[in-house]
């Protein structure tokens, strides 16, 4: 049975790849314009963002990225973007996270890039030397003032994520080291596919009181809830197996405790349900 709630972020998430189709269309106008200020949806999702700080956007938008958030959290995707300076909810100037277009232009994207080799915060001087892009000593300090400094440490002593994975044209997005989406081809149910497999990690009641009575291993129920599709042509035989795995059918016990019946004797035998 489909899972209402997880259907729906899988319908929002599913948007991800119209919103990245290339081209200028009418509809996109609106989502373009306010996600074009932190460098665009692509480099946004691979940011340790979070939506409170993504302003003027509509909230169908905003339910697009808490999802892919979610989505992220579940896999415990861990692939530097915490390292990442923009957009980050955990660097902040003035209450918000920062986004600097001559810095990202200059491929200044991650702490590493503001550290020597020592791993010491650059001085401002030495920043100028070594990237070519206008800044002020006051929006310098202003940044590295605001790193956290357990993400000073980390960068330290992680290697440096390849640059290109948020700049360059790579559409796959790996969730963890087993799994990847591709952001412009993954479907409503890839993506539903991807929250259930995390969400729904217990089994179900159904089987596990089957099991007091006949043992099957877990590939046995796999087989039974597959054979579901195709084990007959008629919807309401479908539907009649679907609630016995389940152990769902209402008999005259159920109907009885409602208050619909006035007994729970069987029809046929007249022993108790």
């Amino acid at each position: 049975m489909t899972n209402i709630e997880t259907m729906v972020k899988a319908l929002r998430l599913a948007w991800i790849p119209r919103l990245l189709t290339p081209g200028r269309k009418n509809w996109k106008m609106v989502p373009d314009y306010y996600l074009g200020k932190y460098d665009g949806l692509r480099f946004l999702l691979r940011c340790n963002y979070d939506i409170k700080y993504i302003e003027g956007l509509p909230m169908f938008y905003k339910d697009i990225l808490k999802y892919f958030n979610d989505l992220k959290t579940l896999y415990s995707y861990e692939k530097g973007q915490d390292m990442v300076i923009f957009n980050n909810k955990e660097i902040l100037v003035g209450g918000k996270p920062v986004f600097i277009s001559e810095w990202f232009n200059s491929n200044i994207l991650l702490i590493q890039d503001l550290l020597n080799t020592n791993g010491q915060f650059l001085t401002y001087q030495e920043f100028r030397n070594k990237y070519p892009c206008k800044t002020n000593f006051l929006q310098f300090y202003q940044v590295i003032t605001a790193i956290p400094k357990h993400l000073v440490t980390k960068a330290k002593n992680t290697e440096t994520p390849e640059g290109e994975l948020y700049t360059g044209d790579n559409l796959l997005f790996e969730l963890d080291d087993s799994t990847q989406v591709h952001l412009e081809k993954t479907k409503t149910s890839d993506f539903y596919r991807l929250l259930n497999n995390k969400i729904h990690t217990e089994n179900q009641t159904g089987p596990t009181r089957w099991n007091n009575t006949m043992k099957l291993d877990r590939e046995a129920w796999k087989k039974i809830f597959a054979s579901l599709e195709n084990i007959c042509k008629e919807t309401k035989l479908k539907e009649f197996q679907f609630k016995f795995i389940h152990r769902i059918i209402v008999t005259k016990k159920e109907l009885f405790k409602y208050g619909i019946k006035t007994d729970d004797e069987c029809l046929y035998c007249g022993e108790h349900d």
